[in-house]
């Protein structure tokens, strides 16, 4: 699956093995790559985590994140809860609406 987000730099290209339960997803910024592969409910518990800590970065509710990203809130919160699946674009969306590039919603934080 190959995905052009609402940024025009990047293309990320997802490939999803549910035999296994896990991910790889292949993201090209501007000719860099970076390339993750994890278990999908550890990652959705990941990328869940990551939208609350910049969403509450930026003081913002549930329901101001939805409004700018365009989603519902209870769409928020499944996510941020780490209620997969979700598609790519919810967290280009997200991402954008936070102000962060969408690797940073990918990484795992130590």
């Amino acid at each position: 699956i190959v995905i052009t987000p609402l940024v025009s730099f990047c293309v990320a290209t997802l490939n999803l093995n549910t035999k296994v339960s896990q991910w790889t997803i292949l993201f090209n910024f501007s000719g860099v790559q970076f390339h993750y592969t994890m278990a999908l409910k550890e990652k959705y518990k990941t990328i869940g985590l990551n939208i609350m800590y910049y969403r509450r970065a930026l003081s913002l509710t549930q329901s101001e994140l939805a409004e700018k990203a365009k989603m519902s809130r209870a769409r928020v919160s499944d996510i941020e809860c780490g209620k997969g699946p979700f598609n790519m674009e919810s967290i280009f969306l997200l991402a954008q609406a936070l102000g962060v590039d969408p690797v940073r919603l990918l990484q795992e934080r130590k």
